[in-house]
């Protein structure tokens, strides 16, 4: 998520705390896989329960590379292209509202240094409503292993166990899936818990992957989620569909 937040327009800031109690458990992380600003918003609350969250957005609003954009919209000119709108596949501009929302708010909040981290995800990170065609800017992005800190690192830390806050009836994402096994296999307990509900997580083991399953992860996580020459999510589509 790029540091530049565009300004605000006219449209009110999101809420920046869920009324929502959680105890604070120092043993446990957090990861909160919710859609949009509901992340950010549960993220602030959460902090006032003594959680530090950590936004963990990695897709980009528009390209960062003017000429990238300059050669799209030209080639959005041409007859054969009806609109020369550049539209985004994932909307990610009101995470950024709510972040800086929810930084000025949390301002005077100090949080030891052993606070148990809250890892903030979008749910609808790589789940557009429509699938982006030419000329939209796709920036479908997906966590990876190598976004969160390992099973060693947070066990060193004293956390035992990582519970996921995400919607209920929801299967997992391919790309939680293969961290949560990850930290699985390194000693973690995986749970579960529906936000808004009473405070009670449920055992979520991880079925086993194979190595075939995971090399098959690999292949399409990197096939459908291409990185840009930055290095981040997010590059125009110039097909159909993506």
């Amino acid at each position: 998520m790029p540091a530049k937040v565009p300004a605000a327009g006219a449209a009110a800031p999101p809420a920046v705390e869920a009324a929502w109690p959680v105890p604070l458990l120092e043993d446990t992380a957090l990861v909160v896989d919710l859609p949009g600003v509901a992340g950010v918003e549960l993220g602030c609350g959460l902090a006032r329960s003594g959680y530090r969250p950590v936004p963990l957005y990695n897709a980009l609003p528009y390209s960062p590379d003017r000429a990238e954009l300059e050669a799209n919209i030209a080639r959005l000119r041409e007859p054969s292209v009806a609109s020369a709108r550049v539209w985004s596949a994932v909307d990610v501009v009101p995470i950024m509202r709510a972040l800086e929302v929810g930084t000025a708010a949390l301002g005077n909040l100090t949080l030891p240094p052993s606070a148990p981290p809250a890892f903030l995800l979008d749910a609808d990170r790589h789940h557009p409503e429509t699938p982006p065609d030419q000329g939209w800017f796709d920036n479908r992005s997906i966590v990876r292993e190598t976004d969160l800190p390992t099973a060693a690192f947070l066990q060193a830390q004293g956390i035992r166990r990582i519970v996921v806050i995400r919607l209920a009836d929801t299967s997992w994402a391919r790309d939680l899936r293969r961290v949560l096994w990850w930290w699985q296999e390194g000693g973690l307990t995986i749970m579960s818990q529906t936000p808004s509900e009473s405070w009670h997580p449920r055992d979520a083991m991880i079925a086993p992957l194979s190595w075939l399953t995971r090399w098959w992860d690999a292949c399409v996580l990197s096939r459908d989620y291409p990185l840009n020459k930055q290095g981040s999510f997010g590059m125009f589509s110039h097909g159909a569909g993506g």
